[in-house]
């Protein structure tokens, strides 16, 4: 049966490795189903090749026929990927994937084709019937130019990765799980996409080298080229910031689009593309997502960029020249932005929300902000901000600085947990920004893109769904749907949208972790944006106390909050699970590197906390609308207990040596964040017999992350009482004195077990160590050093690492993705390609 259009042999192409067949024969079962399926969906018939024993091996070497050639000519390609296909010494990844990815980029339709919806997709359909490695899903993408997207036939529950089967059908008990009819259905309604895309508006002719006699006319899309365009691309620079030799003609070219753009009266309309590398020996910095900022006039690009040495700083280049400038004073910036007549960068570095001039100078700090979420700056001298990666709304501070304040609430109707990436429109009173509905990281459901204003009785108005960070130019929102970067008119005036979003660019990196989208748009008409494969998620990483890397934790994802057992075995962990979206707490066993999921609720589930014979975790959930504590057996055994409950929200932070009392921070809306202590007893003597806190610290500053000494005498924790967080020691129970232990900012204090050196995290992301001596009434603080530095996914007061008892090994989480090389996209008049 040959293939609904001319030149292919056939519609449908299955590729797959022998040894997913054997046995259960899935493959077969699966070409069955979708047969069958196939049927119900099309009005006519669909050809399908399949072989169904192609003898091939793991590491084999396989000849076949010429016909496979002929046969690889097909409309859709669709690889069974499992944890043998990703394999290049194998045939089905030669011969049939890249051949066929191959053959498909140079034939009439290319890889990818115009979906009926203005969507575009590749005739490269994937089915995964097992989780990837991250090696193999990074070679996978590689040959796909783009992320992994995948129709899923995985089965998932605790220690089992296979593919879903049909009799797992009406059993829906382990987690990610998904239908088997289902899938089978979303599979033939994505083929009916694709061949609707390929029957288009224009005939198409046959593959080269097809000897078919040519049948009726097929109406079908390519990708437009017939229309001439001048394309300018700026010559490629060994060197960006260091003038390197180029031909005098290509030096003239980007003199003159300069020199045209920049006029006044240039009314040129056409579109033009160039690229921008990073400077030399330097990346571009994707820490937490991307850091480039146009300025509204369209004449500089700020960008943040990481050496060789690990330093990042502030950038700023001119559009019309080839030299740019780092600013100094700008370390660990991130998420510029542009004050109204592009003078000022704002910008974060160091807890703090800060400003500079764009020609260079000494930075001015604006007000705190942890770990900002983005910024924006209108004509009146207001600066909208995210103070923080955790679950904060807005706050707005004067551009000359001084006290912030916050000036949206968070839905809860809609399971808010945070606001950011703010962006005034032109009338510099409302603005736009990202609702956020997950606290772990990754896109949630309802994640949108809301209109608000500084007016505070303003109803905050829903404008589209994305969890992407947005713009605003030329009468449009710019946001991104996974990596498509959209736009969607907008009237100003009516503050309504006027139709439906549109693509404009593809691949471009998108940090889900946090929302930012790696774009800017300038109010003349300039895009820049960054192209690369999303953030995979957070790695663990294991560090000796000189900083050098020992082991990892073979798993990526988008992990919160851990804690080592007792015996330096277990690790308990929360993680957000993308699929389920939401966190939960899992054990993972060191030796046997083997994962058990902890919890199961539908909620909330972190800050875990072992008992100090590993026997017991204690964690934090929020199944009661305010985060409780609660109890369970470390071995699963046995049902949850709630521990501590009230209409305060409680986070804990130690156990005691002794097993007698856990630290907790309560979260107070008059005190801010509060230290108590709650008996362990098992005989608890409180009213009703119930174990009943008491009150270590409350001042009017914000303390927390309260550890125990091992000999029980003594709390470290800390404090921003000095106006930034630092760390601190104090008697236990009490009363007494304090001693300070930080001198340059701190959190998170880790004692040793002979309670003779306590850890903490310093506020450039240093694992810092001090010598302790603790006496029967006073505290001795030794020398204080920094070991190594490492860089976290700190946001939402996730603990970011834990030592080992003795001292000598770290476990952090640490970002998958620091910089990257590609280079910065510019487009110059991209609302010309809109209008045409």
């Amino acid at each position: 049966m040959p293939s609904l259009l001319p030149g292919y042999e056939y519609d449908i192409f299955i590729s797959y490795r022998q040894k997913d067949n054997k046995g259960d024969r899935w493959v077969t079962e699966f070409v069955s189903a979708l047969k069958t399926e196939l049927e119900a969906t099309f009005k006519e018939d669909i050809s399908i090749y399949f072989d169904e024993n192609p003898h091939d091996g793991l590491l084999e070497t396989h000849d076949v026929d010429s016909s496979l050639k002929e046969k690889l000519k097909c409309l859709i390609f669709i690889p069974i990927i499992s944890k043998t296909y990703c394999d290049p010494k194998s045939f089905a990844w030669n011969d049939e994937l890249l051949a066929f990815l191959k053959t498909a980029a140079a034939d009439s339709y290319g890889l990818k084709i115009r979906l009926p919806n203005g969507n575009t997709a590749s005739r490269a359909l994937p089915i995964r019937i097992h989780e990837l490695d991250a090696r193999d899903k990074k070679l996978l993408e590689t040959e796909l130019q783009g992320p992994l997207r995948a129709i899923d036939f995985t089965f998932q529950s605790a220690g089992v990765n296979r593919p879903l089967r049909p009799k797992d059908d009406e059993s829906a008990k382990g987690p990610g799980q998904t239908v088997y009819r289902d899938q089978v259905n979303k599979t033939a309604n994505a083929i009916q996409d694709i061949i609707a895309g390929l029957k288009g508006v224009e005939e198409s002719p046959s593959p080269a080298g097809s000897s078919e006699t040519k049948r009726e006319p097929v109406q079908v899309v390519r990708e437009p080229s017939a229309r001439r365009k001048w394309n300018f691309k700026i010559p490629e620079l060994k060197s960006l910031f260091g003038f390197n030799l180029m031909s005098a003609a290509s030096l003239l070219a980007f003199v003159a689009l300069a020199i045209f753009h920049f006029s006044e009266t240039a009314q040129d309309q056409r579109t033009y593309r160039s690229i921008i590398p990073p400077p030399e020996k330097a990346s571009f910095s994707t820490s937490f997502g991307g850091h480039i900022a146009l300025s509204p006039d369209g004449r500089l690009l700020a960008f943040v960029a990481r050496d060789s040495a690990g330093k990042t700083l502030l950038w700023v280049r001119p559009l019309n020249a080839l030299t740019g400038q780092a600013l100094n004073g700008t370390e660990e910036a991130s998420f510029p932005f542009w004050s109204p007549d592009s003078r000022f960068i704002g910008f974060f570095a160091g807890g703090k929300l800060k400003k500079i001039e764009a020609s260079g100078g000494p930075p001015q700090t604006l007000c705190d902000a942890a770990s900002g979420r983005g910024g924006t700056w209108n004509d009146k001298g207001t600066i909208v901000f995210c103070p923080s990666g955790g679950t904060f709304p807005l706050s707005r501070v004067a551009a000359a600085g001084g006290l912030p304040v916050t000036i949206t609430q968070l839905d809860s109707s809609r399971n808010q947990t945070s606001h950011r990436w703010p962006y005034f429109l032109p009338d510099g009173e409302h603005y736009l920004y990202t609702g956020r509905t997950t606290t772990g990281g990754g896109v949630g459901e309802g994640d949108a893109i809301f209109l608000g204003s500084l007016d505070t009785t303003f109803i905050p108005r829903l404008l589209a769904n994305s969890g992407s960070s947005v713009d605003y130019a030329n009468g449009h929102l710019l946001f991104a749907r996974e990596q498509t970067l959209m736009a969607q008119p907008l009237d100003t005036k009516s503050l309504q949208t006027t139709g439906d979003a549109f693509p404009i660019a593809e691949r471009v990196y998108f940090e889900s972790l946090t929302g930012k989208t790696s774009f800017s748009v300038s109010q003349n008409g300039i895009l820049a944006y960054q192209t690369g494969i999303s953030s995979a998620g957070i790695k663990l990483l294991w560090y000796d106390r000189m900083g050098k890397q020992t082991g990892a934790i073979d798993q990526s994802s988008v992990y919160n909050d851990l804690r080592l057992s007792p015996d330096g075995k277990r690790i308990a962990i929360s993680q957000f699970d993308a699929k389920s979206r939401n966190d939960d707490i899992w054990l993972y066993e060191i030796s046997r590197a083997v994962w058990t999921r902890f919890t199961f609720e539908a909620t909330t589930e972190r800050w875990p906390l072992w008992s100090p014979d590993g026997s017991t975790i204690v964690f934090a959930s929020d199944r009661k609308r305010h985060i409780d504590l609660y109890q369970r057996a470390s071995s699963g055994a046995g049902s949850e207990e709630l521990l501590l409950g009230s209409n305060l929200h409680k986070y804990p932070s130690d156990w005691s040596r002794d097993g007698r009392f856990i630290a907790y921070t309560a979260d107070d809306p008059k005190t801010k964040l509060d230290i108590w202590i709650l008996p362990m007893d098992p005989n608890p003597k409180g009213a009703g017999g119930e174990r009943k806190p008491f009150l270590f610290l409350q001042t009017e500053f914000t303390e927390g992350r309260a550890t125990f000494s091992p000999d029980g005498r003594w709390i470290a924790y800390q404090s921003d009482e000095s106006g930034r967080n630092e760390i601190y020691i104090r008697p236990f129970p009490g009363p007494g004195g304090k001693w300070q232990v930080s001198t340059n900012g701190g959190t998170r204090p880790r004692w040793r077990r002979d309670g003779k050196e306590l850890f903490y995290l310093g506020l450039d992301d240093k694992i810092m160590s001090a010598e302790i001596k603790l006496g029967s009434s006073t505290v001795e603080v030794g020398s204080v050093r920094p070991l190594f530095q490492f860089r976290p996914f700190s946001g939402g007061a996730r603990d970011i690492y834990d030592v080992t008892g003795d001292g000598q090994r770290f476990l952090v989480t640490s970002l998958g993705s620091l910089a990257s090389s590609s280079p910065v996209t510019l487009v110059v008049n991209w609302v010309g390609e809109v209008k045409k």
